[in-house]
């Protein structure tokens, strides 16, 4: 499953145990982005050396990866991610929205 890469993804997957991400690229034609970057997060060097045709790059998660997660100019950075890593990935999103955010919380003194 591919999901959008923000900074929190990004934390989760360090939190994880994640150190490197394999890098996909291709061409897209949408109104807002015209190429497409899909990571794909793995733990061990080992993996890194069975790259196989359809891996353009890999990079150190700690590196070019948090400059990907701000945003890049008419670039959608996606990251494959397995079901287990999501489910637990929502959590901890969920988890850090709950901390952060007070302006969901309703304010129910101002209500009339």
């Amino acid at each position: 499953m591919k999901t959008l890469l923000t900074p929190i993804l990004l934390d989760f997957l360090i939190i994880e145990g994640y150190e490197y991400c394999l890098s996909k690229t291709a061409g897209i034609n949408t109104q807002t982005e015209s190429e497409s970057i899909t990571l794909i997060p793995v733990k061990s060097k080992r993996l890194l050396k069975r790259l196989s045709n359809t891996v353009d790059k890999y990079f150190n998660i700690k590196n070019e990866p948090m400059q990907m997660a701000e945003g890049f100019d008419e670039t959608l950075v996606m990251v494959e991610i397995d079901s287990s890593d999501l489910k637990r990935y929502i959590s901890f999103f969920m988890e850090k929205l709950a901390m952060s955010t007070p302006f969901f919380k309703p304010n129910l003194q101002n209500e009339c």
